[in-house]
């Protein structure tokens, strides 16, 4: 009972529900309301502070749903400030006086601009709030974010402490995997890794991680969604920004941004280029044990590995805004990305008798030899884009969104293993293996949005997309058929040249309607979504293989916030989501380019389907910034997906290759998984300089199905129950000095967390940074330091019935980075901004009538 995670939350509940000490009751209230000076839309969750002229904080609210805010009984006669916060805009501040104890005083209808309005001559404060919980998100400044300047989407996403991502920047949160989209949109990048490793840091204006999408998201993704959104060009004139950083290791990064806005037209160019180098050390130790039907003895595999990787990377956009009138507008852009990833590897292997597992002896070894194996790839995506948004009334609620996105991606991929064995006293016939060829994939995205308000504070929301994609893909393979590596001749190899087509088509529209009632808000949604597979894989001995899929699925969703106060809030939300099996998973291919580790493809595997259930808790301390969120969720997979190790024999898969026994890997629908977890994360700032930020979270989980596994030399479908428990923590620190320098550090630590076939675990890393700012803030420098203590480490364990392995993976990742970034061009200042160049940074003006606030 001591455990049980929603007795915790009503704790906190409880805890933080007491009152808060306040000055003496004095009858006296403050309200007012907050809205972006271009849209009028209410400022909801904004920070709003009372402070005295000497800086000190007497209390704080946040804004509602509404964008209201009220103080009441704390205030003497005098003067005040208030200082107002919020994610995207700037920090503001409002002289107030309190003329007796009895007042009542309205501050009126705020209007504030958002950063991206603001001109570039007027200096933007860094005290905005790093974090905002929103109804239904997190949203992280990434400009407060001082670490990743200079670095990928990558080293930005690290610090955020709900995601999970490896050396290999596979990314997961509560252990699922999710969906990045940019701006909204799915990622035009193939896979979550090239998505991180392609977009620059200096290039986003906040991270939105949505860990319960409604239905208006798209379905994928077990996890959840991250959102990346973008810096857009909105200022007017000439302005941009240019950034270069060098960092050990050889690594490089610059980029540059120009914006030039005039009238109905905006104009925005962005360049970046990346290069750089690593190694990584790697140590794999498997046991495989006796198959009497083959009659193999039980052997133990020793590989370490040393991998070297070389890649350089570019991004490369243009594109422009059109104003047709001030209630419609279009947007066009062409994106090109280029990368070279190379990869080059040299894997050990010694093969032992049966032996103590953890001792080798030199009269038990009985082979041993080397494979090298080296990978060069060329990545060429062009996206087109256009966009097309209509505001049907002044208030910006009224609106339809339209967007075409047609991407064209080009892989060339060449590998090549040679691999190099002697058994005892016998040297072994050398394997050369080559494999050439690449994909070209057309993806089109046709997507509607339309966005409606009902009655007073009421919307509904409705949209339909379609999502295509047509893959062309030619392999061509070659095996060495001499045994001379000086002077090697090649035959074609017709097992693994193949040739494959495909066309993927998702369908999907939703519906949603959301409402406030008294201290309640709500939103229900539904999306229904169907999703077309039809392929064909041909081998070049003639083998033909084809993939035809189709399924039809509802997503519902729910969401109810329970606002206590102003500043103090309940939400329950529900969702569903899906995992789609790609098209390469699906087709019945073995590919054994190497021998070592056989992959197979899984013609019968399904959709998984995940539900989620999720409570948050958001309580803001009045009379400080310092917060606590509390979650607890609970999630529930069918069919789950995942990759499944056995071992076999290789004769059965390249014949008279000998009863060796090898790994072999193939994806799998496992059965059913369920989990839950809790979240707890404090920010304090109980110092005016001084921000601490702290995340404590586990889970619990329990996967039941079956796995494949050989006995006596056949597959069999092996039933299995697993259970266990993961843990992660957080912390960071960030203190401001005089003279505009701000120093950061960051420590993260995640437990072992159970697989369907074992464990594996991540060691604890902590970073630090250190940033100045230059000429009122349009140069500045950022110097960081990764890993500093040298503890970034991977390890894992997995067994079944015919194998037990144990993995470690090392990798360069402590270095420091020192970065630039400059701010440059010339503003041309309308009547409009006259009043913020003269300091003055925001208008005051009575409420305008029938808002709804």
């Amino acid at each position: 009972m001591k455990n049980n995670p929603f007795v915790i939350l009503f704790f906190l509940f409880t805890m933080t529900s007491a009152p808060v000490a306040a000055a003496p009751a004095t009858g006296n209230v403050v309200h007012g309301a907050l809205a972006d000076s271009a849209t009028d839309e209410p400022l909801s969750f904004a920070t709003v502070s009372i402070k005295t002229p000497a800086g000190r904080i007497i209390g704080g609210v946040q804004t509602n749903i509404n964008g209201k805010f009220e103080f009441t009984n704390m205030l003497l006669s005098g003067n005040y400030i208030l200082s107002i916060n919020l994610v995207g805009y700037p920090a503001t501040t409002h002289s107030i006086t309190i003329a007796d104890e009895r007042t009542t005083l309205d501050v009126g209808f705020i209007k504030i601009k958002s950063l991206s309005e603001q001109i570039a001559d007027v200096v933007v404060s860094t005290n905005r709030n790093a974090f905002t919980m929103e109804a239904d998100k997190d949203v992280y400044d990434a400009n407060q974010m001082e670490g990743a300047a200079g670095g990928t989407a990558a080293d930005l996403l690290a610090q955020i402490p709900s995601l999970e991502i490896d050396a290999d920047d596979n990314m997961q949160m509560r252990g699922k995997t999710v969906t990045i989209t940019i701006d909204g949109r799915p990622s035009p990048y193939p896979d979550v890794p090239t998505t991180l490793q392609m977009l620059p840091a200096d290039m986003i204006e906040r991270v939105e991680v949505i860990s319960n999408p409604s239905a208006s998201y798209q379905s994928d993704g077990e996890g959840g969604i991250v959102n990346i959104v973008l810096k857009q060009g909105g200022l007017q004139g000439y302005n941009g920004t240019a950034n270069l950083s060098v960092a050990r290791w050889s690594h490089y990064n610059g980029g540059i941004s120009i914006n030039y806005k005039k009238q109905k037209y905006n104009l925005f160019a962005v360049a970046n280029g990346r290069y750089s180098t690593g190694e990584t050390h790697s140590f794999n130790e498997r046991r495989n044990y006796k198959d009497e039907q083959h009659d193999t003895m039980t052997t133990y595999v020793l590989q370490p590995t040393i991998n070297q990787s070389q890649s350089s990377a570019g991004t490369f956009k243009v594109g422009f805004d059109y104003f047709l009138n001030p209630k419609s507008s279009f947007t066009l852009f062409e994106n090109i990305s280029l990368s070279d990833p190379n990869n080059n590897d040299l894997v050990n292997m010694d093969y032992y008798r049966d032996k103590d597992y953890y001792h080798y002896a030199t009269d038990s070894l009985y082979r041993s030899g080397e494979r090298r194996n080296t990978a060069d790839n060329q990545n060429t995506t062009y996206q087109t884009e256009a966009r097309f948004k209509h505001e049907f009334d002044s208030l910006k609620k009224h609106v339809f969104n339209a967007n075409v996105r047609h991407i064209y991606d080009i892989y060339d991929r060449n590998t090549e293993y040679i691999t190099e064995m002697d058994t005892l006293l016998r040297h072994e016939a050398p394997k050369w293996q080559k494999k050439m060829g690449g994909v070209h994939r057309n993806r089109l995205l046709l997507k509607a949005d339309y966005t409606r308000p009902v009655g007073e504070k009421g919307k509904f929301a409705t949209g339909l997309s379609a999502n295509n994609q047509w893959n062309t893909t030619v392999y061509d393979a070659q095996k060495l058929s001499n045994a001379n590596l000086q002077f090697p001749d090649f035959a074609f190899d017709s097992t693994q040249a193949e040739d494959y087509n495909f066309i993927e088509q998702i369908y999907s529209g939703y519906a949603e309607w959301s409402d406030v009632v008294q201290k309640f808000s709500y939103k229900v949604g539904l999306r229904a979504e169907t999703t077309l597979m039809d392929g064909n894989s041909w081998l070049k001995n003639n083998t033909t293989a084809r993939v035809d899929k189709s399924y039809f699925y509802v997503f519902p969703s729910a969401m109810l916030t329970y606002y206590f106060t102003q500043s103090m809030r309940l939400s329950l939300s529900y969702s569903s989501r899906i995992s789609r099996p790609s098209f390469l998973q699906l087709v019945p291919y073995t590919d054994v380019a190497d021998l070592q580790n056989i992959r197979l493809g899984s013609p019968d595997l399904l959709p998984s389907r995940t539900h989620n259930i999720e409570t948050k808790f958001y309580r803001h301390f009045e009379g400080s910034r310092n917060t606590i969120n509390a979650d607890i969720y609970y999630w529930h997979t069918q069919d789950m997906i995942q990759s499944i190790v056995f071992s076999d024999i290789l004769s059965k898969y390249v014949p008279d290759a000998g009863n060796e026994i090898v790994s072999v890997n193939s994806r799998e629908n496992a059965g059913r998984q369920d989990g839950i977890g809790t979240n707890l994360t404090f920010r304090l700032q109980q110092i005016e300089k001084l921000t601490l930020a702290t995340t404590i979270g586990g889970n619990y989980n329990l996967m039941q199905g079956k796995r494949s596994t050989t006995k006596d030399g056949v597959r069999v479908m092996e039933p299995y129950t697993r259970k266990g428990q993961s843990g992660r923590a957080s912390l960071s620190a960030t203190y401001k000095f005089p003279m505009d320098f701000v120093l950061s550090a960051s420590a993260r630590y995640n437990t072992s967390s159970t697989t369907v076939q074992g464990s594996a675990r991540n060691y604890p890393t902590m970073d630090m940074n250190i940033r100045k700012y230059l000429f009122d803030k349009t140069l500045t420098l950022t110097l960081a330091a990764y890993d500093v203590l040298g503890t970034a480490q991977y390890t894992s364990r997995s067994s079944g019935v015919d194998f037990e392995t144990h993995y470690e993976r090392e990798w360069n990742s402590r270095q420091v980075r020192l970065s630039v970034s400059y701010k440059f061009g010339k503003m041309e200042v309308g009547v409009a901004d006259r009043n913020a160049k003269q300091g003055v940074e925001h208008s005051i003006e009575p409420p305008p009538k029938k808002r709804g606030l």
